[in-house]
C-alpha cells in the first residue's frame, strides 16, 4: 500500500491557520475531479452522496451556491431525515443564491464571515461517511472552470476536523 500525505488548510480560531497532515493509506478511499472535465461525473456523484444520506448531519461551507440540481439534492437529504446546516458568505447570499429557498425547505442556513473579511470555505461533511472538498463553488460557472475537488470516503479523523471547524464558524 502507497502512502500519500495531505496537507489540509483548516482555519483555526482567531485569524491564523494551522496545516494538518493525515496519512492516507488506502487510496481507493479518495477520489479527485478536475473541473471542467470531469464536472457532469462530480455532480452526478456528489447528488447521490447528498440523496442516499439518511438521518445523519450534513455541513455545508461554501462561499457562493446557485447550482440548482445541487441545492435540490440537499433538500432531498433534508426529506431523508438529515439535518442540513449550510453557511454562506453574506455577500454572496440574497439574489442570484439559492440560501432563501434552502432555509425555506428546511435547511438551517447561517450566512457568516469567516476569521478573515469573507467566508470563502468550500466544504461538505456528510457525518462519518464523506468529506466534499476543493476550490469550485456550486455555481454554473466554478463547473466550467478549473477548479477540483476531492471525495474522501470513510475518514473519520478528517471528517471530525472538517465538522469542528463548521460548527466552530456557526457558533461563532
Amino acid at each position: 500500500m502507497k502512502k500519500i500525505f495531505l496537507l489540509i488548510n483548516f482555519l483555526a480560531i482567531n485569524t491564523f491557520c494551522q496545516f494538518w497532515y493525515v496519512e492516507i493509506l488506502d487510496l481507493k478511499r479518495l477520489d479527485v475531479y478536475f473541473l471542467p472535465q470531469q464536472s457532469n461525473n462530480y455532480k452526478d456523484v456528489l447528488k447521490s452522496d447528498l440523496e442516499n444520506v439518511y438521518n445523519k448531519n450534513v455541513y455545508i461551507a461554501i462561499y457562493s451556491f446557485t447550482d440548482v440540481d445541487i441545492a435540490s439534492s440537499v433538500v432531498k437529504a433534508v426529506q431523508n431525515g438529515c439535518n442540513v446546516y449550510l453557511i454562506t458568505d453574506p455577500m454572496q447570499a440574497g439574489s442570484t443564491s439559492l440560501d432563501e429557498w434552502l432555509e425555506s425547505q428546511g435547511v438551517q442556513v447561517r450566512r457568516k464571515k469567516s476569521a478573515s473579511s469573507f467566508m470563502h470555505d468550500k466544504y461538505i461533511v456528510i457525518e462519518d461517511e464523506i468529506l466534499w472538498t476543493g476550490s469550485a463553488n456550486f455555481t454554473a460557472s466554478a463547473l466550467n472552470q478549473d477548479n477540483n475537488m476531492i471525495r474522501f470516503n470513510n475518514f473519520s479523523e478528517l471528517n471530525k476536523l472538517y465538522k469542528e471547524k463548521f460548527l466552530w464558524l456557526w457558533n461563532k
